[in-house]
């Protein structure tokens, strides 16, 4: 009797572990059903399906509509709504029920017909949906993510990177999977990653989708005071926040967009709500509506109603808190009467990061969804770990709708571009912490291209695929499901990605990570020193000599070499193109004039300008340099291909936006006072000029008393300043020498991209960089050699 007992248990726990022969050698066990009226992502996910099967397999499996004969001698394999008596209303967003049996096979979930987009960039239609794809980056497609699942899981398949090349399908003619019964659904419903333009990189955006990225609806969440502008700057100005005694229309508060508002204004508070609920009214479908400040607010409506609300007691990350939360809390409350089942959405954000003190739990508004931004590269810093898990706990004090905003683009953006970041490990503890506190997912701010001059960049889509992907394809999976195993997930990674190289390459990626980790650092010149390089060219080169040379594994080494080299070439010879400042000494007057071969001018040092990362610029850029006992004097010499194409439309003393036309610059920067001056020189002549301290922005308010000139001639325009020693702070040139300083050209003339070139390079965006800023020294005399 034992031994019977013994048997029937033996049988019941094969029979549950029995496997379901879909393919036996090239041959199809199972034909694809989907509805005749299936939504087209159904019927995408039946040709992924087929396609990938034929991939692994070689065998060419049937789709037929439900209804019609399937192939004899197979089983249906379902897909949606073919499946029969299934209820798919209770999955949780973007999940599938999935089951295999010798009998039939069905995936199925909730499958949105239409595509859902936003209200504003990134979340646009023609950024977020191509007429190429049945799908976009929102909306719910539960089967095609159970398709997908259920290739990774049983058929072995991988997709590590965009493209071909980033894919593996293991080769069998038979695929045998267990009969089994699952419910699976994302960890985070939201799961949006902004690295790729759908319309214009269709392939990296059925990559964006294969992998898990995704999410039911847009949460639009993002910058939208500047929507009011259009409507109400010309009749209702005292909408607009009162800044110096004018109404910002413009950039007065904010750094971008266009005009900030006045958060007392009743009347304001009334069109604001009015203006939400018609957008909803026409929109039934959006779920969420962005109530947010203007990007780099850095000044609040000056009137007493306002000034009453700043809460410097919340510092520096706080001080705008009490005074917009309120406003955003008060919106919330109003649209909810009309609009119960709507959304307002809020990101906590520079000065108003930090949870409000002034409004208590239950106060806070269910209807007010917070998004919460934040670098998580930052987190190699313990304080600035401790400080944002408080953060993060105080917000989930107030409210269940949490939203993430993370930058990976710091990975990729310069100065790290070209850099092999990898924080894998980093990356799941913090989900780890978000999905503890249910938060919904976040928003990746991922895209390449960071200014328009970006010249390494074409477009939105994925670039540098070799040094990007793994970081990316971590993100995507801990994102569905953040216990993953990395362990599994790295070994599994690094054998099957790169075959031979495996070993070299695994120390590759792990060296990568543990230099990320070491420190936390905002110039690569912080993070790695030149030998750290050289051992990523000694692994990347001995992973090569392990693999065949015509093999795929040696394309995916060859390409992240090649994407680095570029990059991490120039840091190794950065230092060897830095230079310090040495103008030309001289006792007399520096005049300003177009005759350069005059005593004074002829003798001064002149200068080459550089790319920002040290290369040579499209257009050459030369500077002069004097330096007199009253001031310094600087000559641009920008040579220009197209002088009739000059950008030159604004006008009079500190134009706003001076630096939107072609222009040059000078920077200083005070290492005792820890002050900056800046000075802006346009080809139309105007100059605008500002201080600031502590790396906040410059304010233009200040005026200094350098005099400047600018004239034009066929194959250049010249742009000349001289700049009292008075007005950096210094009493005499002697004391100029504790200043460091750098000098800018940005180029447009009509063309698409931006172009920068500077005296000396930084391997960053901003222009305002004085650790990697040229010192000025005084050694040279008139009549001296000038320095190239």
């Amino acid at each position: 009797m034992k031994r019977l007992l013994l048997l029937l248990a033996l049988m019941t726990a094969w029979s549950i572990k029995a496997e379901v022969t879909l393919i036996e050698r090239g041959t199809p066990k199972m034909t694809i059903v989907v509805a005749p009226d299936a939504p087209k992502t159904v019927v995408y996910a039946a040709e992924e399906l087929q396609t990938h099967l034929k991939l692994r397999t070689g065998a060419e499996v049937k789709i037929v509509n439900a209804g019609a004969s399937i192939v004899p001698g197979t089983i249906p394999f379902y897909l949606g709504a073919a499946a029969p008596n299934l209820d798919v209303s209770q999955l949780k967003p973007d999940g599938f029920l999935l089951k295999i049996t010798p009998q039939y096979a069905y995936i199925a979930g909730r499958d949105q017909r239409s595509i859902p987009s936003g209200l504003y960039m990134p979340f646009d239609s023609w950024w977020v949906s191509t007429p190429q794809l049945p799908f976009g980056a929102f909306g719910e497609t539960g089967t095609l993510n159970g398709v997908y699942r259920f290739l990774e899981q049983y058929a072995g398949v991988r997709w590590y990177m965009t493209g071909d090349l980033g894919r593996i399908v293991p080769r069998h003619p038979s695929l045998q999977v267990p009969e089994t019964s699952m419910q699976q659904a994302p960890d985070f419903p939201y799961r949006y990653a902004f690295f790729v333009k759908f319309a214009d990189a269709p392939a990296d955006a059925v990559w964006y989708r294969r992998v898990g990225f995704g999410a039911p609806f847009s949460a639009s969440i993002t910058h939208s005071f500047w929507a009011l502008r259009d409507q109400y700057a010309s009749t209702h100005p005292e909408y607009f926040a009162l800044i110096g005694g004018q109404r910002d229309t413009e950039t007065l508060s904010s750094a971008y967009h266009k005009g900030n508002l006045c958060l007392s204004n009743p009347d304001m508070f009334n069109a604001f709500v009015n203006h939400i609920c018609d957008y909803f009214a026409k929109h039934p479908d959006e779920k969420i509506y962005p109530v947010c400040p203007n990007d780099g607010w850095s000044k609040i409506c000056e009137c007493p109603a306002c000034q009453k609300q700043l809460s410097p007691q919340l510092g520096p990350d706080g001080i705008f808190s009490d005074y917009f939360w309120n406003f955003a809390n008060r919106i919330a409350q109003a649209t909810a009467k009309k609009y119960p089942d709507r959304m307002i959405g809020a990101i906590a954000y520079e000065k108003y990061q930090a949870p409000p003190d002034n409004i208590k739990p239950e106060d806070f508004s269910p209807n007010l969804a917070v998004m919460i931004c934040y670098q998580r590269q930052n987190f190699r810093d313990p304080a600035l770990l401790t400080q944002h898990r408080a953060f993060v706990r105080k917000w989930h004090n107030l409210t269940s709708n949490l939203y993430f905003w993370t930058y990976p683009l710091s990975d990729y953006w310069p100065p790290f571009r070209g850099f092999p970041m990898c924080y894998p490990h980093l990356i799941q503890d913090d989900m780890k912490e978000n999905k503890a506190i249910g938060a919904q997912g976040e928003f990746l701010e991922s895209e390449f291209r960071f200014i328009d001059g970006d010249q390494d960049v074409d477009t939105y889509r994925i670039a540098y695929p070799g040094l990007t992907h793994l970081n990316a394809y971590i993100r995507a999976k801990l994102l569905w499901n953040v216990n993953t195993d990395l362990g599994t997930l790295l070994t599994e990674y690094y054998r099957e990605f790169y075959g031979p190289a495996e070993k070299p390459m695994r120390e590759f990626w792990e060296t990568a990570e543990k230099l990320f980790l070491a420190k936390k650092t905002d110039h690569p010149l912080k993070q790695y020193r030149a030998d750290d390089i050289r051992n990523f060219y000694r692994l990347l080169g001995e992973a090569l000599s392990l693999v065949p040379p015509d093999s795929v594994y040696a394309a995916r080494i060859k390409m992240i070499l090649n994407e680095m080299k570029p990059f991490t070439d120039k840091m190794i010879h950065f230092t060897e193109v830095r230079r310090p400042l040495m103008p030309t000494l001289t006792d007399g007057p520096i005049p300003l004039t177009e005759n350069l071969a005059g005593d004074i001018w002829k003798k001064a040092t002149i200068y080459t300008f550089v790319t920002k990362d040290g290369g040579t610029p499209k257009s050459r850029t030369m500077l002069l340099a004097l330096a007199g006992r009253d001031g310094l004097g600087l000559t641009y010499l920008n040579f220009e291909n197209h002088p009739d194409k000059l950008a030159a439309v604004r006008s009079g003393r500190d134009a706003q936006e001076a630096w939107e036309d072609d222009n040059v610059e000078a920077y200083f920067y005070d290492r005792d006072s820890k002050r900056h001056w800046q000075y802006i020189l346009t080809a139309g002549g105007v100059l605008w000029d500002g201080i600031g301290i502590n790396g906040e922005p410059s304010d233009s308010t200040w005026n200094g008393k350098a005099l400047h000139k600018v004239w034009k001639t066929p194959d250049r325009w010249v742009a000349q300043l001289f700049i009292p020693w008075s007005d950096l702070g210094m009493k005499n040139r002697a004391d100029a020498e504790r200043l460091k300083c750098n000098f800018y050209r940005t180029r447009k003339a009509g063309e698409a991209d931006v172009q920068y070139s500077a005296f000396t390079p930084t391997m960053v965006h901003q222009h305002l960089y004085p650790e990697f800023f040229a010192p000025i020294v005084f050694s040279q005399a008139v009549g001296s050699t000038p320095q190239k």
